[in-house]
């Protein structure tokens, strides 16, 4: 078993690479977010949610794919402020060194986020959004 671990992590160590993210990175985001208006972010991971809503302080509410969440009161809420106004949300991604295609894709981009202004409905829906 050991053997087959070992031969399948060598076969694919080039292909992926871990960047722990930092503190401005994350305040680099919340920045850009809050200079362009943005009260509501549709995350692609559960856990940068959080981390969002902390480093803003609160002025920026987030969701992830999932209809449950662990505070189903957030998610609504943040339903509840694309519904009222769209053009004040965002999609934010987590990006890594291969994105070349997403990020022609996106509104802004840095070395660790892809950042998408005023996503439409149908956009977040096929993206595995549910319930908007």
């Amino acid at each position: 078993m050991l053997l087959v671990l070992s031969i399948h992590a060598g076969a694919f160590s080039g292909r992926f690479t871990y960047e722990d993210f930092t503190k401005s990175d994350i305040a680099e985001l919340v920045t850009e977010l809050s200079s362009r208006d943005v009260s509501v972010v549709f995350c692609e991971n559960y856990m940068l949610q959080w981390q969002i809503m902390a480093y803003s302080q609160g002025s920026i509410v987030c969701r992830s794919k999932q209809l449950k969440d662990r505070v189903s009161a957030v998610r609504q809420k943040a339903d509840q402020v694309y519904s009222d106004n769209p053009s004040q949300s965002a999609w934010v991604d987590f990006t890594n060194p291969n994105d070349t295609k997403r990020k022609s894709e996106v509104s802004w981009f840095n070395h660790a986020f892809l950042l998408q202004i005023s996503p439409e409905k149908d956009w977040l829906k096929h993206r595995g959004f549910q319930g908007i």
